[in-house]
């Protein structure tokens, strides 16, 4: 097509769109396409160093390798690969956590601070700059309850708790408890206005010579712990340690530790408590029986008497030393010497008899030698009265020259001794105060000791055992005379004594030491 355009002149000439195709025009295209490709080269070339630096980037936050040099991506400018001397890519640094702060205030100064498990202060925090994320705040102090809150701050936030109250926990007031006991809660001692922790809990009162008490409580908050013990009652041992316990204590703890002895001695049982009272000297003594040898015990606590005889004692033998001596542990002891129906049953018991003989009316003595009646004793698990053990049994108590008194008139209704023959029958005797018959006169008795002149015994629990002619004897005979029956009176069985004649025993059973009933 052609548009007619004027000329300058007045003429028309037509101008013509055509397509040039020769030398020059050929020259001006490959120009044009050279610079667009290298245009696409630099392009490609800028576009790879983007996506490294992105890439380096990336590798430093994570932690993981940086290359040291990189490779020039496909159609990139020579000059646009990195030298294998560049410097690495700088990691880059983790961002900091967000932050908060914390303030609160406790009511006990001494409180314990705790935040997610970590002991922060004490009574209070000011401003305390912790992370902001979930925070498990306690606050716990001695005898109080522990209080906890849970919180979640924001991003620059002030968390203020304010005053955190804890509830303080009721103390202890024992009311009637003596200064010598001990309180114990769960094996711990615990005193006087100590806090308790509220709920139910168990305490343990104890108190030497005394037996242990166990009282359950429920510890309510805002109440004081008020501790009451029962009334006390004494161990069996500890009543049995002294005669002056045992004489002073109630009726009812002396039976509590008869029970307590009878249930660890085999074959006897208590039958009574009896009153006694003889040469000035009163007691209340348990009474056992024995079922088997139809013999009676007396139960007789541990002391300290003084044993021997003065020098203004009449009759007084030398080998009567006066001392002190202490027995630590009680005993039970016969109350009558060993009787031929007591043979007589154990005889029946040892050939297997059902029944055993009844108690005959004749209840004489038996007359034996040492050494039968220290087997006699053994074979039940028994054994022959030491001789302090045999003059402290019969004293009773009491310091005089029998142990009912001095005189030969109070003699007569308690010994069967040569002035008690003499009248020509024989009374209906009297026990001593522990209620113990013949302890003078009727049988001269055995004790374990072996005889020496002047005895050497020590200061507690006294036994002379050595190579000797013979053992001793104590107490008289129905054929001697009243000096002879004195509670000091000590002499050889062999020597004094012709044969075995007028010598009978009372067994001894020994009770081992224990500290309760139970």
């Amino acid at each position: 097509m052609s548009e007619a355009r004027p000329r300058e002149g007045g003429e028309a000439t037509p101008r013509v769109r055509s397509r040039v195709h020769g030398p020059e025009r050929r020259g001006r295209w490959a120009r044009r396409d050279a610079l667009a490709a290298s245009a696409l080269r630099r392009g490609a070339a800028a576009v790879a160093m983007i996506v490294a630096a992105v890439t380096l980037g990336v590798l430093a936050v994570q932690g993981g390798p940086v290359p040291e040099s990189h490779p020039a991506p496909a159609g990139a400018a020579p000059d646009s690969v990195p030298h294998a001397d560049a410097r690495p890519a700088t990691r880059a640094s983790a961002p900091l956590p967000a932050r908060a702060l914390l303030t609160l205030t406790a009511s006990v100064p001494t409180a314990r601070i705790d935040v997610n498990g970590e002991t922060v202060g004490h009574g209070a925090l000011r401003a305390l700059d912790v992370e902001a994320s979930l925070l498990v705040i306690r606050v716990s102090a001695p005898g109080h309850d522990r209080v906890e809150r849970i919180v979640q701050p924001t991003v620059d936030s002030h968390i203020d708790l304010g005053r955190i109250a804890l509830e303080p926990w009721p103390k202890l007031e024992p009311a009637g408890i003596p200064r010598d006991a001990t309180i114990r809660l769960g094996g711990a001692v615990v005193t006087e206005g100590q806090p308790i922790r509220p709920g139910p809990r168990s305490f343990t009162i104890s108190r030497d010579g005394y037996e242990e008490q166990r009282l359950h409580l429920a510890v309510l908050r805002g109440r004081s712990v008020e501790l009451r013990a029962r009334g006390w009652r004494r161990t069996p041992w500890s009543l049995l340690s002294d005669l002056r316990t045992w004489s002073t204590s109630s009726s009812a703890d002396r039976s509590h530790a008869a029970a307590a002895v009878a249930a660890r001695v085999p074959g006897l049982e208590v039958t009574e408590l009896q009153m006694h009272a003889s040469g000035g000297a009163r007691h209340e003594v348990a009474v056992f029986a024995h079922a088997t040898s139809g013999l009676e015990f007396v139960l007789i606590p541990a002391g300290t008497f003084q044993m021997g005889s003065p020098r203004t004692e009449p009759a007084r033998h030398a080998n009567e030393p006066l001392h002190t001596v202490s027995l630590t542990r009680p005993f039970l002891i016969c109350r009558t010497e060993v009787t031929n129906n007591a043979k007589v049953r154990l005889q029946a018991v040892a050939d297997g008899q059902a029944e055993l003989p009844p108690k005959p009316l004749w209840l004489m003595s038996i007359q034996v030698g040492w050494t039968d009646a220290d087997r006699f004793c053994r074979d039940l698990g028994w054994t022959l009265p030491t001789e302090a053990q045999w003059e402290y049994a019969c004293r009773a108590g009491t310091t005089s020259r029998f142990s009912c008194g001095s005189s030969e008139r109070d003699l007569r209704r308690h010994a069967y001794t040569s002035i008690s023959r003499a009248s020509g029958r024989r009374l209906k005797l009297r026990p001593n105060a522990f209620g113990l018959y013949d302890m003078h006169g009727s049988l001269w008795e055995w004790c374990r000791d072996d005889y020496v002149d002047r005895p050497d015994w020590s200061a507690s629990d006294p036994l002379t055992v050595r190579t000797s002619a013979g053992h001793v004897v104590r107490g008289g005979a129905r054929t001697g005379s009243p000096e002879s029956a004195r509670s000091a009176r000590r002499t050889n069985g062999e020597q004094d004594i012709g044969g075995h004649a007028f010598i009978g025993f009372r067994p001894v059973i020994e009770i081992a030491p224990f500290e309760s009933g139970r």
